[in-house]
């Protein structure tokens, strides 16, 4: 058995996001906004794997809820 932990939603997610971009049909995240996001996942991953803690996966629908 291993301790896991489930948090709410604390803000807009990206799906909700890009359902807005296709509405528009801009269809593209603001490259400042991409680089902001991957800058936030790639630094919180890495914070997990210092603290010896392991995530259920990358996959972008993952990332995407």
């Amino acid at each position: 058995m291993h301790a896991c932990i489930v948090t709410e939603l604390l803000g807009p997610n990206v799906s909700d996001l890009v359902d807005d971009l296709q509405k528009s049909q801009t269809y593209r995240l603001p490259a400042g906004w991409a680089k902001l996001v991957a800058k936030q996942l790639l630094v919180a991953v890495d914070h997990l794997h210092q603290k010896g803690i392991g995530h259920g996966g990358s996959f972008d629908y993952v990332l995407l809820e």
